[in-house]
């Protein structure tokens, strides 16, 4: 009875529109049609029926972080599945879609937060993080006479593992050189080569070099203050000269840390701030 009700809903949906305007099945805008029910239903919304609705038999899903393509409706639901119940919550928000022939490329901004069940990937599974994500992507839709037949998707991957928590991110002290070959090496040997062993010794190096910058963060900050303190007391001590040598009273101008200038006296061996209505004060 549920196989009976599903050709009747594909049938009402697809087959009698087919007939009617059969002209419109390759159109641009039937295939963006098709495009934003790919991502609305099945991407963000994980309705598998519409799988079986929207995709060709032969259908074939591919991303370069993944070796092997994701083949037929059934492959597919298996990915669908696996994202949503790592990320509940995830959102694919499409920017811009554009159609060239059979194909609508469609440039979209990602998120959700990694609270549900492992991340599966090639060699092994990533546990949930609690932390969320946003990144951007872009999916080539390769659709004939109102199916998909191909998906190809392209992602910051890079980013994503950053922002769950597998790649710390790396400081904005570190040279492009060295982010680069940060970035190379995550590619080559783990996303390519699936050595998740190599995880350990990346999230060891960026550790190391946070640990120097802040410590480099820390030295600078440090000879700041010195000079500061400095340059401060120079200019301080040249101000009371030509205070002195101005005023006979007992006051002594002082600067703050804000580079204020104040007047003091001492009055029983206590400083104490002159009154700011005092003649010296206002030529002050």
């Amino acid at each position: 009875m549920v196989s009976v009700l599903k050709d009747l809903r594909r049938i009402l949906n697809t087959d009698i529109v087919d007939l009617i305007y059969p002209h419109q099945k390759n159109s641009a805008e039937a295939k963006k049609a098709i495009a934003r029910r790919y991502y609305q239903e099945i991407l963000n919304k994980a309705n598998l029926d519409v799988i079986d609705e929207l995709m060709s038999p032969d259908f074939m899903f591919t991303i370069p972080t993944h070796p092997d393509p994701y083949y037929g409706p059934d492959g597919f639901k298996d990915l669908v599945t696996m994202l949503h119940g790592a990320f509940p919550d995830v959102q694919l928000e499409v920017k811009h879609l554009l159609v060239d022939g059979d194909t609508v490329v469609g440039h979209w901004l990602g998120s959700g937060t990694h609270i549900g069940s492992p991340l599966h990937t090639v060699k092994g599974d990533i546990p949930a993080s609690g932390k969320g994500f946003l990144i951007d992507g872009v999916s080539w839709l390769k659709i004939v006479d109102g199916k998909i037949i191909e998906s190809l998707a392209n992602e910051d991957t890079l980013g994503l593992m950053r922002q769950i928590g597998v790649i710390p991110a790396i400081p904005s002290t570190t040279s492009p050189e060295a982010s680069k070959a940060h970035s190379r090496q995550f590619f080559e040997e783990i996303i390519t080569g699936g050595h998740i062993d190599q995880i350990a010794e990346l999230v060891a190096l960026a550790q190391r070099r946070i640990a120097a910058a802040q410590d480099a963060i820390e030295r600078l900050t440090q000879v700041r203050m010195r000079l500061n303190q400095q340059f401060r007391s120079s200019l301080e001590k040249r101000v009371q000269e030509i205070f002195a040598s101005i005023s006979f009273t007992p006051y002594q101008p002082k600067l703050t840390d804000t580079y204020e200038l104040q007047l003091t006296e001492h009055t029983a061996g206590k400083e104490t701030l002159v009154a700011a209505s005092t003649g010296e004060n206002q030529i002050l």
